[in-house]
């Protein structure tokens, strides 16, 4: 256990027990950056413990919490995942324990869940009164499907074909034991309505905390420079970038030669090979923090074709003032309009035309950025979502007076 060097003295705030098998500090890719920001969000309104894997000791978290608890044995490797996919729907035995003693001990009044499978450990937070929420990230079942259906065939389809039937009875069986599920989009939110009370499921979208992404000194935008970010080692990653460069990076090159394309981000070495062979691309492997790149880019590019869930790379774009080119399925669950604060394309020529006129035009850059901006403070902020979270957690809390 790591004990917060600032322990905050008892107090009438509610309290809470955090749970995720994800390791939010570094927050690099989406599912990270969604877990960290949530973490910081509570945590400044609650009283939490974490139960989650260990973070660095200079992880700004640390200061926030009460303490924090090692949660082991999370699978990385492909084999582990594989091996640990019964967990999906039965009790790990050493996760139950760490969990229901933290319940015993603590007595919180709220268990939070995110991103993973805890439905079959709900009943450890009943059992001391305590409320639960789970906070997913996408529908995962939807997207392992789509794992399986679009990839080439490799040893990732025996992983998908053995977690999609598991993850489908967890989602349909074991959610309607939360009081609460959380999730990131509308369309998210009606899929899990459909297997509880439509009541319990709720939309509180991904958020960033705009601070994040200032830089100390002002960066020069490149006009030639296209970026786009994320992990891809993700299959909907590899499989947009790939269609990004065989269907619409020879057009946009044709028509602006001098176009180049940045992509940021963690990526297998044989993709960055295949990659770097198209003209005018580069490629910079894992970096410490994205914002630079995105004020020193253009336009930033969401070629996805799959996925679920809201994209954190489009609010990223957002938040440091870039003009976003995406796919409708790209921008699902963001209040985006089409020519106002983005602009949407779904086939490869509408695709470039929408970068090349970017490229070509500093003031729909600008007017864009302005407006996208604007959204990100109303509706994606820290300070608008933190209010509602805290309304959730606090009606939560009303409900076991």
């Amino acid at each position: 256990m790591i004990e917060s060097p600032t322990m905050v003295a008892p107090s009438t705030r509610p309290t809470m027990l955090f749970v995720t098998e994800l390791r939010s500090c570094p927050p690099h890719g989406g599912e990270k950056i969604h877990c960290h920001n949530i973490l910081d969000s509570l945590s400044r309104q609650f009283d939490i413990t974490v139960l989650a894997p260990s973070p660095p000791s200079d992880c700004s978290l640390l200061e926030q919490v009460h303490a924090w608890h090692e949660l082991p044995g999370v699978g990385q490797s492909f084999r582990q995942r594989l091996l640990q996919s019964p967990f999906v729907i039965i009790r790990r035995p050493s996760w139950r324990r760490q969990i229901h003693a933290l319940c015993q001990t603590l007595r919180p009044d709220i268990v939070w869940f995110s991103y993973g499978h805890w439905g079959h450990y709900a009943s450890l937070a009943d059992a001391v009164g305590a409320r639960t929420i789970m906070r997913t990230h996408n529908a995962q079942s939807r997207l392992t499907l789509q794992g399986l259906s679009s990839r080439p065939l490799t040893r990732w389809h025996v992983y998908y074909a053995a977690r999609y039937p598991l993850e489908v009875w967890h989602e349909r069986r074991l959610f309607r034991r939360f009081d609460r599920v959380l999730s990131v989009t509308e369309a998210d939110q009606h899929y899990h309505a459909r297997r509880m009370d439509p009541a319990r499921s709720l939309c509180v979208p991904n958020f960033v905390d705009e601070r994040c992404y200032q830089l100390a000194r002002p960066v020069t935008r490149d006009q030639n420079l296209v970026l786009m970010t994320g992990n891809f080692h993700a299959f909907q990653n590899q499989q947009g970038v790939r269609w990004l460069l065989s269907k619409v990076w020879p057009q946009v090159r044709q028509a602006c030669p001098s176009a180049r394309l940045l992509l940021v981000g963690h990526m297998p070495t044989d993709l960055r090979c295949s990659l770097e062979a198209h003209p005018g691309v580069q490629c910079t492997g894992t970096v410490p923090t994205v914002a630079p790149y995105l004020h020193q880019a253009s336009v930033a590019a969401v070629p996805l074709l799959h996925g679920s869930g809201m994209r954190i790379k489009i609010l990223e774009a957002l938040a440091c003032g870039l003009p976003v080119v995406s796919t409708a399925l790209g921008a699902e669950g963001i209040a985006l309009t089409n020519g106002t604060d983005v602009l949407l394309a779904d086939t490869p020529t509408a695709f470039a035309r929408c970068i090349v006129d970017l490229l070509r035009s500093t003031d729909q850059c600008q007017q864009l950025a302005r407006n996208g901006l604007a959204l990100l403070r109303r509706e994606y902020s820290m300070t608008t979502n933190t209010e509602r979270l805290k309304r959730i957690v606090m009606g939560l809390v009303a409900e076991s007076l």
